[in-house]
């Protein structure tokens, strides 16, 4: 299957690394995220949603210039501490996959104003989150967050436009 995988990865034209700078694997069938993939750091925009991931490897630290990264619709059931080594992370879209926590190591990501996580297993936010000021938008609707915890992260961030689930069934 990875073979595969690597054939498709060229296939759609992104062997020619010198100039690309977004690549879209979205709805390729993908299990794993191809080796090729991390043979360009600088890569500003990743899509991999609506795919089988299961897992990021640690690897994805070397897209130093990544921006964006779209896991979305995957079978991922936690993120790596790896991501938080991407400084340029402004988009951070996870959501429908399996998640129950967001890496407490996301206050190092200075750029990042956009966090997608809706649809997942995630009930704690507010330490993890409250120390990033850039953020812009959290949108973690579908998640067991208590309504106290979702108080306490929109009293410490009021610039930033929170979207939760109004009644998350979790009381």
């Amino acid at each position: 299957m990875r073979i595969i995988a690597i054939l498709l990865f060229f296939f759609w034209g992104l062997a020619s690394f010198g100039q690309t700078t977004e690549i879209n694997l979205k709805k390729k069938k993908l299990t794993s995220i191809p080796d090729s993939v991390f043979l360009n750091p600088s890569i500003t925009s990743l899509n991999l949603s609506k795919n089988k991931i299961d897992s990021i490897p640690n690897k994805i630290e070397k897209l130093k210039s990544l921006k964006i990264l779209d896991v979305s619709n995957n079978q991922l059931k936690k993120l790596p501490e790896a991501i938080c080594e991407l400084e340029n992370l402004e988009e951070l879209i996870f959501f429908k996959n399996e998640i129950g926590e967001i890496p407490s190591c996301l206050v190092n990501l200075k750029k990042l104003t956009l966090i997608d996580g809706w649809a997942n297993n995630i009930s704690y936010v507010y330490e993890i989150l409250s120390p990033i000021k850039s953020l812009q938008r959290v949108e973690l609707q579908v998640n067991p967050i208590k309504l106290d915890e979702q108080n306490l992260i929109i009293d410490a961030l009021p610039q930033t436009t929170f979207k939760f689930s109004s009644d998350c069934g979790c009381r």
